[in-house]
């Protein structure tokens, strides 16, 4: 997964992955209204990873509770990039490309990956 170029106005089709609805239509709305994207709902990683494979996204915005769970690459490869989407005190949305450590955590999980299939076929 790659970091998503902002400025938010070239997003394009979007799925916004949010655990609480109330708040994840807000933010669609405000998505809509600012930027001119469209906005595809998703309560759970399982439910986007199904829209995933039948739909292409410019990118997936998530909250900090998801972008966690993203890290452990639970959508593959071939996910569109992921994009954190925060509010501030006053309810502006901030938009921020995937930090670099969830890279790094991605890269560290396949090389235990890789260690654990060497051990086993050599016991």
């Amino acid at each position: 997964m790659r970091p998503l170029p902002l400025p938010a106005h070239a997003l394009g089709h979007v799925l916004l992955i949010m655990r609480q609805p109330e708040r994840a239509r807000r933010i669609a709305d405000q998505l809509t209204s600012t930027t001119g994207c469209q906005v595809t709902l998703a309560p759970s990683l399982r439910v986007a990873a199904l829209l995933i494979r039948g739909q292409h996204y410019s990118a997936m915005l998530c909250d900090q509770a998801y972008a966690d769970d993203l890290a452990a690459d639970a959508l593959g490869d071939d996910a569109p990039p992921v994009v954190l989407v925060s509010e501030t005190a006053g309810g502006q949305l901030q938009l921020s490309p995937w930090p670099a450590a969830a890279t790094e955590a991605r890269t560290l999980f396949a090389t235990l990956l890789s260690v654990f299939d060497r051990h086993q076929h050599a016991a």
